[in-house]
């Protein structure tokens, strides 16, 4: 409730008080009130007296007061901002540039899947979309990944996952050393002065009822991710002797 309204009740009592003719109460209320008017003022006025008399003193205590306040912030250690890591080395992938690899790269995978059905026990697919996988791609350490999907003859028969990726590799550096590839001039690339296939198996996976099969277009983001994975298997206790399928 508002001041100015409990004054106006106050009043309002006071008026009810002599309309009754209750001058008791009424001479009560007054003295009550010239008292509290009286206090007030008394104590209003020794405020401003004292803070007249004692400006300069009051003015040094409270700039000072400020002055440690200030001093006090500026002294406290302040918590850096720290900004994200930008890593130079991790492009940006473009999401159209992505799909369009994809297409190209599952136009020669689809014939390549079929011409080596037979050896590693798989469907012989007859069009590119039924090696499509649902997610096209991931992007791993800055490098592309591209998966394809491979229907097996036998879903309850394993698949050495190893040797597909051997003889997929093969038949793969194959069509690139001889201009096999629609749409795919580049044999290959260069890194820490070693020449790779331009493009290599990454890595199959057995499903159940196909494969996996995923493709990388090499460059120095996934060649490197591809020897740090080897190095961090072997430290991690699996120090089988590397191979030629393992670049």
């Amino acid at each position: 409730m508002k001041l100015y309204e409990l004054f106006e009740q106050y009043v309002q009592h006071c008026y009810e008080l002599y309309q009754e003719k209750k001058w008791g109460k009424f001479a009560l209320n007054i003295v009550f009130s010239l008292i509290g008017i009286v206090s007030t003022s008394i104590l209003l006025s020794s405020v401003a007296l004292y803070i007249y008399y004692n400006f300069e003193r009051l003015t040094k205590i409270v700039g000072g007061f400020f002055l440690i306040v200030i001093m006090v912030a500026y002294m406290l250690p302040k918590k850096k901002t720290e900004l994200p890591a930008i890593t130079e080395d991790s492009p940006s992938y473009d999401p159209v540039f992505l799909n369009s690899t994809y297409n190209l790269l599952r136009n020669n995978m689809v014939s390549m899947c079929a011409e080596t059905a037979e050896t590693l026990g798989l469907r012989v697919p007859t069009t590119p979309s039924q090696i499509d996988s649902p997610v096209h791609f991931d992007i791993i350490s800055g490098a592309a990944i591209f998966h394809f999907l491979c229907g097996k003859q036998d879903s309850a028969s394993p698949i050495d996952t190893y040797k597909a990726i051997g003889i997929l590799q093969n038949t793969l550096e194959r069509r690139l050393n001889n201009n096999e590839l629609m749409g795919i001039s580049q044999t290959a690339t260069f890194y820490n002065g070693m020449a790779y296939p331009a493009i290599m198996i990454d890595n199959v996976l057995d499903m159940g009822r196909y494969i996996q099969i995923d493709v990388a277009v090499t460059n120095d983001n996934y060649l490197r991710y591809r020897t740090n994975r080897l190095y961090n298997s072997m430290d991690a206790g699996h120090y089988t002797t590397p191979r030629d399928k393992n670049f």
